[in-house]
């Protein structure tokens, strides 16, 4: 019985010493094989995961190229309006063409018309204005009767006070004549009045200003007469004075007492009444103011 018992334990001893080197060699065979396909797999991974990065990328790219797209239809359609609008416009001038054309055909006519107006006018410039305004040239810059000759017959005047200094005169203006300085004074009641262009042709007035011993005034030009030349030197110091016709005398007195006017056939009496007039009383030379006036004859 122990025989049979034996036989079959000792095959199995035989079997396990034989059958755990196959066992093992299998487990480690299937270990390799098991890193193998994990290896596999993260590779695959690895792959997948970039493929992932590329589909992302093109993703990206995709969403770029449509947002290109919405601008350049944005742009197109604002080209096709721009387009519209640009041939509505065209459109508006083709249509305003002939008129344009029309109105430029007028001006020209316009201008062709004015040119003759302005032909017209030259001739009339050059042969009727013209000679116009030469003769008022001419007229007006007559010595004697144009505005030279007016300004000459204009009256000049200068006051003075009592000392020979001036107030005023018309030679204080420009572009007039007469008076413009003090006179030359002295002596009393005597004043030699520059008037700076001749007056001997002129009337002169003297006006003594009023005063309680009724001045009287007298003028004559420093060339009028010998006389009259010679009381001028004497007043300015013994110079002679160069042009004489420009210079006046004026002479001022002063009467005081009894002035009556003496009548001869009447009275030759000194009394002074209402029937016989007779001149009384005295005459002096004063210093006084006055003024003095060349007018033309």
């Amino acid at each position: 019985m122990r025989r049979k018992l034996l036989l079959p334990a000792l095959a199995a001893c035989c079997l396990l010493a034989v059958g755990a080197p196959l066992a093992s060699a299998r487990t480690h065979r299937a270990h390799a094989a098991k890193s193998q396909v994990a290896s596999k797999v993260h590779k695959l991974g690895v792959k997948l995961s970039g493929i992932g990065g590329t589909v992302l990328g093109i993703q990206h790219g995709i969403k770029v190229l449509q947002d290109i797209d919405l601008g350049q239809t944005a742009a197109i359609n604002q080209s096709i309006a721009d387009h519209t609008t640009l041939k509505g416009t065209v459109d508006a001038i083709v249509a305003g063409v002939p008129a344009i054309i029309d109105g430029l055909t007028q001006l020209k006519n316009g201008l062709t018309t004015v040119g003759g107006g302005l032909t017209t006018l030259a001739g009339v410039v050059q042969n009727t204005i013209g000679p116009g305004l030469t003769a008022l040239s001419a007229a007006v810059q007559d010595p004697t009767t144009g505005l030279v000759g007016l300004n000459a017959v204009r009256p000049q005047y200068g006051a003075f006070n009592a000392d020979g200094t001036i107030i005023g005169g018309t030679g204080q203006t420009t572009g007039a004549s007469g008076p413009s300085t003090g006179s030359i004074h002295n002596a009393t009641g005597a004043y030699i009045v520059n008037f700076g262009n001749d007056v001997s042709n002129r009337a002169l007035s003297v006006n003594p200003f009023p005063a309680s011993a009724a001045p009287i005034g007298e003028a004559v030009d420093c060339a009028s007469n010998g006389t009259a030349t010679a009381t001028c030197t004497a007043l300015n110091g013994g110079t002679a004075l160069t042009n004489p016709q420009n210079y006046v005398l004026v002479t001022i007195e002063d009467h005081s007492g009894t002035q009556c006017v003496r009548d001869p056939a009447v009275n030759s009496g000194a009394t002074c009444d209402g029937t016989n007039k007779f001149v009384g009383g005295t005459v002096t030379a004063a210093n006084q103011p006055f003024s003095v006036m060349a007018i033309h004859g």
